[in-house]
Parts: structure tokens; sequence; C-alpha cells
């Protein structure tokens, strides 16, 4: 999808490591973001943080990295850019908007880019390029994809 290869894990909560640090050829923020759009095919994105004109080490998380603490542990281990299906903290709840507004300080100071994907296309980018295989040939299943006309609801 953007050509990187994975340097590095953070993230584990006991059952291995739910995300990666990558290393890719240089590229700005708005062409990594564009490249994102089409790969996943979603109209849009989440933003926050500056934009870099070269990026080269991202940290990638699928479905909801949306947690301060993840966002600099990736940052101690050098990524530019931040990608997850969601950088904000949408629950509506007391919590969910303390730990929003912890995001959105948290946003005013980072290095890095922040980008959300979508929560749900970010995971079945996962199903599709890691586990249909896994499925069809360690668990010997018929496996048919199919993607939802809007991810962002």
């Amino acid at each position: 999808m953007l050509g990187a290869t994975i340097v590095d894990h953070f993230y584990d909560q006991g059952y291995g490591p739910y995300a990666a640090i990558c290393e890719l050829a240089s590229r700005s923020t708005d062409v990594l973001i564009a490249e994102l759009k089409a790969a996943i095919d979603i109209p849009y994105e989440e933003f926050l943080g500056p934009k870099h004109d070269e990026i080269s080490r991202i940290a990638v998380v699928a479905g909801a990295g949306m947690r301060v603490e993840l966002y600099e542990e990736a940052a101690s281990k050098g990524a530019q850019a931040y990608i997850t299906g969601e950088i904000r903290n949408h629950i509506d709840n007391e919590i969910g908007r303390s730990r929003d507004a912890q995001i959105m300080e948290y946003a005013k100071t980072t290095p890095m880019s922040l980008i959300g994907t979508s929560h749900a296309a970010s995971e079945f980018l996962v199903i599709k390029t890691q586990m249909k295989q896994w499925f069809e040939n360690d668990m010997h299943l018929d496996v048919q994809l199919i993607a939802e006309d809007h991810w962002w609801r």
C-alpha cells in the first residue's frame, strides 16, 4: 500500500503488539494523506498536529488508537506521523470527553502528524491484507470480503 517496512512495534498488551513503526520513502503529510485515502477508499480523514514536508517514519494502529499514551510511545520511537482509525475520542460521555480534551491538548504540542482514516475502514484493511489469507490458508475457509458503502457513520 505505502511501500512501508515494519522496523519496530509498540502497544503490546501481553498478546503481542497491536501497532507498528514503519519506515517508507519520504513524502509530505499531504501526499501521505492522499495515498491513505486512495488505499482505504475514504473521501476524507481526521487530522491534528503539524504537517511535514518529509515523513519517512510512521506509526500505524488499526481501529481506535486514540490515546495520548500511545501517541507519546510512537513519538518516542521516532514516528513523524501517527495513522489510526480514529485520532479523536468520539465517545459521548464524561470519560470520552475528558480523553478527547487530553488529545486536543496533546495535538497542540505534538511533533507528529496525527491522521485518522476511519475506525472500520482501517480494520477492514487489516482483514483484507492479512486476515483473509490466514483464514483461507490456515483455516481452510472460503472468504468473501464485503466492504461498507460508507465507512464514516
